[in-house]
C-alpha cells in the first residue's frame, strides 16, 4: 500500500497510513496491513460515483475491475 501510494501519488508513509486508517475506521476498507483484494459493493458504487462526478465518464471503466487472488492458500 505504501509503495503504491508513493509511486502513484507521491504520498509519504505517514500520510498513506493516516488515510488508510480513516478509510478503515469509516468501514470502507478492510484492515490496511493485509493484501486483500476485496471491496464492499457499496464502496465500489460510491467510488465510481465520485469519479464520474469529478472527472466524467471518460475516466470511468464501463464495469468495475475484478481481481482474483493468485495464491492457492489465500
Amino acid at each position: 500500500l505504501q509503495q503504491e501510494a508513493s509511486r502513484k501519488f507521491g504520498f509519504g508513509a505517514r500520510q498513506t497510513m493516516n488515510i488508510a486508517q480513516r478509510l478503515y475506521e469509516a468501514g470502507h476498507i478492510t484492515y490496511m496491513r493485509t493484501d486483500g483484494i476485496d471491496m464492499a459493493p457499496e464502496a465500489i458504487i460510491e467510488t465510481r460515483d465520485v469519479i464520474k462526478d469529478r472527472y466524467g465518464t471518460d475516466y470511468l471503466p464501463k464495469a468495475p475491475r475484478e481481481y482474483k487472488n493468485k495464491a492457492k492458500n489465500a
